[in-house]
């Protein structure tokens, strides 16, 4: 019985050894590739190599246009660093300013900062850096050759290495999955209203106008509201809710301010960015590379025979060769 438990824990540290040598390092350059693509589209760089085959990194920038429905909002604008610029916007509402149109162009020395990208990239950056944290050698005499492991055996340090991937992926993943919800949850910025000043827009915005930017998934949004400032809440309207449809907004208030805001009119215009549809793919492959590699760790531990459960170890940094 002991020398068939002994062979069998043998086989799950051969098992582990592969694991830590071979796919560990696999998985995290995949991964780590794939984030650095997902900046780069997020950023709107690309990389052009010169004859010779060395790389730099070129920003680019790309033309956007939006028309809502009924084409009552039309906007074209282009997409820099994160910024948007050159942004003209033509607003032509049937109970508004008798129908006439309107037209605004963002002023040129204040572009607006897409906040829910740079989020996204910082997070994104955020977990790549903690994915570089598997940058280790397991000491492994069967893959080459190790040096005797301070207080410990092989088998230990290879158990304490299989938690700290463990750990390593646990952080990673809610880095990616935050730069994820930076883009897919984006209800919570279309109330309450953008200030009046983010858009600096020329000429200035009527008083009774609101306009927003923002992303949802990979397209870009914009909406444009007329409304009607209360100093006292309505009795008899109804609370405007995150996430709500333009339909839905109309007769809604919100409280703003020291009063209330009361939607009379909104429409919505969107179009799919192609960057961020890329980012977004990229994005999703190395959350589920570094999902996987984490289950494969925790795989690994359940049945090694002996290991304590993960729930009732300590997660420690593994001891270096």
């Amino acid at each position: 019985a002991d020398s068939g438990l002994a062979r069998e824990r043998q086989v799950a540290h051969l098992e582990l050894a592969h694991f830590l040598n071979v796919d560990v390092p696999e998985a995290q350059r995949r991964a780590t590739a794939l984030m650095e693509e997902a900046v780069l589209d997020f950023r709107g760089v690309r990389v052009e190599r010169t004859a010779s085959g060395e790389a730099s990194l070129v920003n680019s920038t790309s033309m956007v246009f939006l028309e809502s429905e009924e084409r009552t909002l039309v906007a074209s604008l282009r997409l820099t660093e994160c910024h948007v610029q050159d942004f003209d916007l033509n607003i032509r509402l049937p109970k508004y300013n008798k129908g006439q149109a309107l037209s605004f162009s963002l002023m040129s020395k204040s572009p607006y900062l897409l906040r829910q990208i740079q989020d996204a990239v910082h997070h994104t950056e955020q977990a790549a850096s903690h994915l570089a944290e598997l940058t280790f050698l397991c000491p492994d005499t069967e893959a080459g050759g190790g040096s005797p492991l301070r207080g410990g055996s092989l088998e230990g340090e290879r158990e304490r290495s299989a938690r700290h991937v463990v750990a390593v992926c646990e952080k990673t993943v809610a880095c990616l999955r935050a730069a994820r919800h930076e883009l897919e949850d984006w209800s919570s910025r279309a109330l309450p209203l953008l200030p009046q000043n983010t858009l600096r827009m020329y000429p200035p915005l009527p008083a009774d106008l609101r306009l927003q930017a923002y992303v949802d998934g990979a397209s870009i949004c914009l909406r444009v509201s007329v409304v009607v400032e209360h100093v006292k809440q309505p009795s008899n309207k109804p609370k405007a809710s995150a996430g709500d449809s333009c339909h839905n907004l109309k007769g809604r208030i919100i409280p703003h301010k020291s009063g209330w805001v009361e939607f009379v009119e909104a429409c919505e215009a969107r179009t799919c960015s192609k960057t961020f549809q890329a980012a977004l793919n990229s994005l999703n492959l190395a959350y589920q590379r570094v999902w996987d590699l984490q289950n494969n760790a925790e795989a690994i531990l359940a049945i090694l025979p002996g290991a304590a459960p993960l729930s009732l170890l300590s997660v420690e940094q593994p001891v270096a060769a």
